[in-house]
């Protein structure tokens, strides 16, 4: 997508708040690295997996290209976040922590109930990673809408996350759950 974005005369960005380089390093590096322009703002390398370092920070980077964007031809923009990977823990600042007591009861979870403390907490870290997620989207989507133009925001997530099972997305132990993941199309009027 990104060369036929590049051949078609449009300016291509990618913004990332995910390792360019180290331990995870793949094939989406080198698809960002065909991008115009690469925005990172995680420096963490080797296997690091620092707190604080929340998605967030790519809202700052997303508005200014916006605001720079030029009239003359259309801006296309990639925004690879961390989203709900593990440690789901470290996904969310603390005024997200919403869920922090749930209990995985059998009327809301079936057989994958659970008393068990540590699949308790790992569920809320994650429904809180996941509430965040949206804080975010809702937050790009305002930027986006805001400048008022032609434009559209489409979401999708790499892969999911078995966390019932305590898989995440591991392929080797392979669940539908790691394949099932949420697509989210935003249209502007405009466009529309």
């Amino acid at each position: 997508i990104i060369n036929l974005i590049n051949r078609s005369g449009h300016q291509s960005h990618w913004i990332t708040n995910q390792q360019l380089y180290g331990a995870f390093d793949n094939l989406v590096t080198v698809i960002a690295d065909d991008s115009n322009f690469i925005h990172a703002t995680n420096y963490n390398f080797g296997t690091k997996d620092i707190k604080n370092n929340y998605d967030e920070r790519v809202l700052d980077k997303l508005r200014d290209i916006i605001s720079k964007r030029s009239k003359k031809s259309s801006t296309f923009i990639i925004i690879h976040l961390m989203g709900s990977h593990v440690n789901y823990k470290n996904r969310y600042p603390s005024s997200f922590n919403y869920f922090n007591d749930y209990l995985l009861d059998y009327s809301n979870y079936g057989l994958f109930s659970s008393k068990e403390p540590k699949l308790i907490s790992t569920v809320n870290h994650y429904d809180n990673s996941v509430r965040y997620n949206d804080f975010i989207l809702d937050e790009i989507i305002k930027s986006v809408r805001d400048a008022n133009c032609t434009s559209s925001v489409t979401y999708m997530s790499d892969h999911g996350e078995d966390v019932l099972r305590s898989r995440g997305h591991n392929n080797s132990v392979f669940t539908y759950d790691m394949i099932d993941i949420p697509l989210l199309f935003w249209l502007s009027n405009h466009y529309q």
